[in-house]
Protein backbone atom coordinates (compact mmCIF):
# COMPACT_ATOMS: atom_id res chain seq x y z
CA UNK A 1 0.00 0.00 0.00
CA UNK A 2 1.36 3.31 -1.14
CA UNK A 3 1.79 5.64 1.51
CA UNK A 4 -0.48 8.64 1.26
CA UNK A 5 1.12 12.08 1.21
CA UNK A 6 0.76 15.12 4.29
CA UNK A 7 -1.87 17.07 3.73
CA UNK A 8 -1.61 20.62 5.08
CA UNK A 9 -4.15 21.48 7.83
CA UNK A 10 -6.73 23.76 6.81
CA UNK A 11 -5.77 25.45 10.51
CA UNK A 12 -3.05 25.82 11.83
CA UNK A 13 -4.61 27.39 14.91
CA UNK A 14 -8.24 25.95 15.89
CA UNK A 15 -11.14 28.62 15.62
CA UNK A 16 -12.38 27.93 19.30
CA UNK A 17 -8.19 29.31 20.05
CA UNK A 18 -8.70 32.33 18.79
CA UNK A 19 -12.01 32.61 20.40
CA UNK A 20 -10.77 32.33 23.91
CA UNK A 21 -7.80 34.59 22.74
CA UNK A 22 -9.88 37.18 22.04
CA UNK A 23 -12.12 36.73 24.84
CA UNK A 24 -9.12 37.18 27.08
CA UNK A 25 -7.92 40.42 25.00
CA UNK A 26 -5.36 38.83 23.00
CA UNK A 27 -6.46 40.75 19.56
CA UNK A 28 -3.20 40.89 18.51
CA UNK A 29 -2.71 37.15 18.19
CA UNK A 30 -5.69 36.67 16.21
CA UNK A 31 -4.37 39.44 13.43
CA UNK A 32 -0.89 38.03 13.31
CA UNK A 33 -2.31 34.80 12.62
CA UNK A 34 -1.98 32.77 8.80
CA UNK A 35 -5.55 32.22 9.02
CA UNK A 36 -6.55 35.80 9.47
CA UNK A 37 -3.94 36.89 6.26
CA UNK A 38 -5.57 34.16 4.16
CA UNK A 39 -9.10 35.58 4.91
CA UNK A 40 -8.32 38.67 4.88
CA UNK A 41 -6.76 38.11 1.00
CA UNK A 42 -10.10 35.92 0.29
CA UNK A 43 -12.22 39.28 1.20
CA UNK A 44 -10.17 41.24 -1.00
CA UNK A 45 -10.28 39.31 -4.05
CA UNK A 46 -14.19 38.55 -3.59
CA UNK A 47 -14.27 42.29 -3.58
CA UNK A 48 -12.33 42.85 -6.00
CA UNK A 49 -9.97 45.23 -4.02
CA UNK A 50 -12.56 47.94 -4.29
CA UNK A 51 -13.77 49.93 -1.45
CA UNK A 52 -17.28 48.70 -0.55
CA UNK A 53 -18.62 51.86 0.92
CA UNK A 54 -17.12 54.33 -1.24
CA UNK A 55 -18.79 52.23 -3.97
CA UNK A 56 -21.68 52.54 -1.98
CA UNK A 57 -22.67 48.63 -1.25
CA UNK A 58 -21.68 49.30 2.71
CA UNK A 59 -22.59 52.12 4.70
CA UNK A 60 -24.11 54.86 2.64
CA UNK A 61 -22.01 57.60 1.53
CA UNK A 62 -23.01 60.57 -0.56
CA UNK A 63 -19.66 61.05 -2.84
CA UNK A 64 -19.28 57.61 -5.03
CA UNK A 65 -15.75 57.39 -6.39
CA UNK A 66 -13.92 54.32 -6.75
CA UNK A 67 -11.37 53.87 -4.36
CA UNK A 68 -8.83 50.74 -3.84
CA UNK A 69 -9.67 48.57 -0.88
CA UNK A 70 -6.73 47.82 1.52
CA UNK A 71 -7.80 47.48 4.49
CA UNK A 72 -10.44 44.27 5.94
CA UNK A 73 -13.58 45.01 8.29
CA UNK A 74 -15.50 43.38 10.96
CA UNK A 75 -19.11 43.74 10.24
CA UNK A 76 -19.60 42.84 13.69
CA UNK A 77 -16.52 43.51 15.98
CA UNK A 78 -14.22 40.34 17.04
CA UNK A 79 -14.87 41.41 20.39
CA UNK A 80 -18.59 41.45 20.58
CA UNK A 81 -18.70 38.08 18.27
CA UNK A 82 -15.11 36.68 18.36
CA UNK A 83 -16.92 33.72 16.91
CA UNK A 84 -17.19 35.23 13.57
CA UNK A 85 -13.98 36.28 12.98
CA UNK A 86 -12.97 34.13 10.15
CA UNK A 87 -16.73 33.95 8.93
CA UNK A 88 -15.98 36.12 5.06
CA UNK A 89 -19.89 36.89 5.62
CA UNK A 90 -18.82 39.34 8.07
CA UNK A 91 -15.89 40.95 6.13
CA UNK A 92 -16.38 43.83 3.71
CA UNK A 93 -13.19 45.56 1.75
CA UNK A 94 -12.48 49.09 2.83
CA UNK A 95 -10.23 51.74 1.79
CA UNK A 96 -8.05 53.60 4.83
CA UNK A 97 -10.06 56.70 5.25
CA UNK A 98 -13.59 54.51 5.02
CA UNK A 99 -11.94 51.91 7.73
CA UNK A 100 -10.71 55.34 9.89
CA UNK A 101 -14.33 56.56 9.70
CA UNK A 102 -16.44 53.55 10.42
CA UNK A 103 -13.65 52.56 12.94
CA UNK A 104 -14.13 56.10 14.60
CA UNK A 105 -10.70 57.28 14.38
CA UNK A 106 -11.73 59.89 11.63
CA UNK A 107 -9.48 62.80 11.14
CA UNK A 108 -11.06 66.52 10.56
CA UNK A 109 -8.62 67.07 7.47
CA UNK A 110 -8.79 70.82 7.74
CA UNK A 111 -8.26 71.59 11.28
CA UNK A 112 -6.04 68.09 11.54
CA UNK A 113 -6.84 67.32 14.78
CA UNK A 114 -8.24 63.48 15.83
CA UNK A 115 -12.06 63.08 17.28
CA UNK A 116 -11.43 60.05 19.34
CA UNK A 117 -8.84 59.32 22.13
CA UNK A 118 -6.56 57.49 19.87
CA UNK A 119 -3.47 58.84 18.76
CA UNK A 120 -2.23 57.15 15.31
Amino acid sequence: MRKQPNRPKRYQTKPKDFISRINNGDVLYFYKSKEWADKRREALKRDKHECQRCKGKFDKIEEKTLTTAVEVHHILGIKERPELCLQLSNLVSLCHDCHDYIEGRWVNKTKKQHLTEENW
